[in-house]
């Protein structure tokens, strides 16, 4: 039995090869990738293949054996955390797969001592395995790996998968604040969730925010016109959830005005403009990828195309549900209001 995945299933971002990155089509974690290589490549010179420097983010289309890129996506993916800055490889524990939906069992960490580290370099601990529910025989064993909330972004990193209609998915954007360039969904990782903007806050956000109050009217007049249509979709899509976490909005009631009327139509239009330029971006269309993966998913060894081509639709799905949120937006200002 293969107790690791072959250096072709990419277990983390970290060992996707040049190509793989690039096709993910996403600069943010092209950049990620290989920031990671160079560090790697700076810490462990003497590991590195003998034909590429130090830092070096250089890679062949298939890596052709085990990496140091290959090893530290391995203990990334399956380390369980025993504490802070304590994180351990269970092997075989560490093959169980993880699930959004049917999980049905649970990995606990038991020590004798609140040294945890101490503990388990002395074997007083043990990484146990069991049940969380009844499970039946010929059924998978399967455990939540903690990320049941995180992004697809997130998730590629750390586990090289995505999740379809991750209903925590998150666009970042990148839009002029009143002083300053202000990147929502930077590099830590930090997302501009619905409504997190209190008054005082808005103050300083407000140029790039909408309203959540209105935004919400949009939605239910949209949902009057069209047999209610949005509002079932709001209850149960989890692309849409994702979309309107997406969009930054702000929770100040607003006295209506003229004024605020044109902020608002400003505010919109420049999120639906960058939204419009991150599906531009692409370099084939959502189509031609249904017709790519189609073709992939037969062949042997697609394994991390694949998961780039999933990853594409994923996302460009997400861009198109937020175009619609905000041309809906959009319309009720320029014909409500």
């Amino acid at each position: 039995a293969r107790l690791l995945p072959p250096p072709t299933d990419a277990p983390a971002l970290v060992a996707f090869t040049e190509a793989a990155a690039r096709g993910l089509q996403h600069p943010a974690l092209e950049l990620e990738r290989n920031q990671d290589r160079s560090r790697l490549g700076q810490l462990c010179p003497d590991l590195l293949p003998q034909n590429s420097a130090p830092g070096s983010t250089d890679a062949s289309t298939v890596l052709e054996g085990p990496s140091l890129e290959w090893a530290v996506a391995c203990a990334r993916s399956r380390a369980f955390q025993g504490g802070a800055d304590v994180f351990c490889i269970v092997p075989f524990v560490d093959m169980v797969n993880h699930s959004f939906n049917a999980v049905n069992a649970k990995v606990q960490l038991r020590v004798t001592d609140s040294d945890v580290l101490g503990a388990l370099m002395r074997g007083d601990g043990v990484f146990e395995l069991s049940a969380s529910v009844d499970i039946a025989a010929d059924t998978e064993v399967m455990v939540s790996y903690g990320c049941s909330s995180s992004s697809n972004q997130q998730l590629i990193s750390r586990y090289g998968f995505v999740r379809p209609d991750n209903p925590y998915d998150r666009l970042s954007w990148e839009l002029p604040g009143p002083d300053s360039e202000v990147d929502i969904g930077n590099s830590d990782g930090d997302e501009l969730e619905n409504g997190d903007f209190d008054d005082s806050e808005w103050e300083e956000a407000g140029d790039w925010c909408i309203s959540g109050e209105l935004l919400d009217k949009a939605l239910k007049q949209k949902a009057e016109e069209e047999g209610y249509r949005w509002l079932r979709l709001r209850a149960g899509s989890n692309r849409l959830k994702a979309a309107l976490a997406s969009i930054p909005l702000h929770t100040v009631s607003l006295k209506w005005n003229k004024q605020t009327r044109l902020e608002e139509t400003e505010a919109t239009e420049m999120l639906l403009t960058q939204a419009e330029h991150m599906l531009k971006d692409f370099d084939s269309s959502y189509a031609q990828d249904e017709v790519l993966l189609l073709s992939l998913q037969n062949m042997i060894g697609s394994d991390q195309q694949e998961t780039v081509v999933r990853y594409r639709m994923e996302r460009k799905a997400l861009i198109q549900q937020v175009i619609d949120v905000l041309v809906t937006y959009n319309n009720f200002l320029t014909v409500s209001c």
